[in-house]
């Protein structure tokens, strides 16, 4: 598992610091990963470090918006993506791409990006 942030000194002068705790904190901001209850490893990633997912991974955009949304687009290997916006709408275009699951709203049907019913049936029969 992932914590993607813009910048490693969010973790450290954030709300988040204080919900972590300063051993977690210290822990990744020292590029170790951090055991979870779950036996699952958190490790720190930002915008300028992350590259490459060597196995399915999930990811955690804190203070998420669409430019560092856009960088875990073009990762391989992403399981799934928790976006924590820091101001209202800063994801919005994000999600108008990808229909996401939101806790509390009605789950959206996905967008038609195709629409030309020849390409369609093309790509239906590959």
């Amino acid at each position: 598992m992932v914590l993607l942030l813009h910048q490693q000194n969010i973790l450290a002068h954030s709300s988040l610091s204080g919900f972590m705790g300063d051993q977690i904190v210290k822990a990744l901001r020292a590029a170790k990963p951090v055991k979870l209850p779950s036996g699952a490893a958190l490790r720190l990633e930002t915008k300028r470090t992350i590259r490459h997912l060597a196995r399915p991974t999930t990811i955690i955009a804190f203070y998420a918006d669409d430019a560092i949304l856009e960088i875990v687009d073009g990762l391989t290997n992403v399981a799934g993506v928790v976006a924590v916006e820091d101001l209202k709408g800063s994801a919005d275009q994000w999600a108008v791409r990808w229909s996401p699951i939101v806790p509390g709203q009605t789950a959206k049907p996905p967008i038609q990006l195709i629409k030309d019913p020849v390409v369609l049936k093309a790509l239906e029969s590959l």
